[in-house]
């Protein structure tokens, strides 16, 4: 539930199954922490974004596990990018929307997404681990200047090299680039 949230494989001995153990008391306990954006990554990420001429908002599993749905759309908004996604968060920007390219890797991609995203001058990467599968074994093209957002530090710049690298939870991240974005008013754009 912690870091990067998924299943987990326990492996018990067949041995143990048949013991008698008799009476077990314990106490469930468990405290899930994630990474907070720093002040001064939201403020480098925001000054990036408004100095570009077409950023674009690339969207991973780790803004749907972080429930920040509403808050990358709502970036995407204020900023007026368009957003593309990875196969494994495809169902987290509505089809319907305005600023949605679509899918942008691998077999379940489209053209329009592919191309949104290889345009782009300055990419905001949230919640992807950019793995072999999502990038469509690597052959995701990062022409722009890639900010990294996400809660392991392991995956952070280990397959593109970013310019700037996040460790923070998508949600807190988004939340807080929201709140500097309104500071200082118009970004670029007029926003949709």
């Amino acid at each position: 539930m912690s870091d990067k949230p998924g299943p987990v494989y326990v492996e018990i001995s067949s041995s143990m199954l048949s013991e008698d153990i008799g009476e077990i008391k314990y106490k469930v306990y468990y405290s899930v922490s994630r990474p907070l954006a720093s002040p001064n990554d939201v403020k480098t990420t925001v000054d990036l974004i408004c100095s570009a001429e077409y950023p674009v908002i690339l969207v991973d599993r780790g803004v749907r596990i972080s429930h920040a749905t509403n808050e990358v759309i709502k970036v995407a908004e204020t900023i007026n990018a368009p957003i593309v996604t990875t196969v494994m968060a495809k169902d987290a920007i509505p089809s319907n929307h305005p600023l949605y390219a679509g899918v942008a890797i691998g077999r379940a991609g489209n053209i329009v997404a592919y191309e949104v995203l290889r345009k782009a001058d300055v990419i905001l990467s949230v919640g992807n681990r950019f793995s072999e599968i999502g990038t469509g074994r690597y052959s995701l093209e990062i022409n722009g200047e890639l900010i990294h957002v996400n809660v392991d530090p392991y995956d952070l710049g280990r397959a593109y090299k970013p310019r700037l690298a996040v460790l923070a939870d998508a949600k807190d991240f988004l939340t807080k680039v929201l709140q500097e974005l309104s500071l200082r008013g118009r970004c670029r754009g007029e926003g949709v």
